[in-house]
């Protein structure tokens, strides 16, 4: 196993490590997309799956068996931002998408004076 930071997917507490310089070549698009985000900006399906993306290529260094869809289950408005933010800070980008508690954001990275960002879900009527 990889060392990495530990999230609960489900019933399952994961441990997630960083992105493979492999993983991050090949997803470079992605990773880059994650790094410019701001507050505001909308999130659109197509993002959703370049979240699935970097999460499912972090994840499978160490669980096999998890599958894009079984993350499209389990990850949710409500932990879809840890989750990421876990992948993006293990794998040393330290901006992602940030919580808007610093109570979230000191848990992973060990500090409240992480930048906070917040997500807007977009598309049709929520642009």
């Amino acid at each position: 196993m990889f060392p990495g930071v530990i999230v609960k997917l489900g019933e399952r507490e994961l441990e997630v490590p960083p992105l493979s310089l492999g993983q991050i070549k090949r997803l470079s698009k992605e990773v880059g997309t994650l790094q410019v985000l701001r507050p505001g900006d909308a999130i659109d399906p197509g993002m959703l799956d370049m979240f699935l993306s970097v999460v499912h290529a972090a994840l499978s260094r160490n669980y096999t068996d998890v599958t894009k869809e079984w993350l499209e289950d389990v990850v949710d408005l409500g932990n879809m931002v840890e989750v990421v933010n876990a992948v993006m800070n293990v794998s040393g980008f330290v901006q992602g998408v940030q919580r808007t508690t610093g109570e979230q954001a000191s848990r992973l990275t060990g500090t409240g004076s992480t930048p906070i960002l917040s997500p807007v879900l977009g598309g049709p009527g929520n642009t």
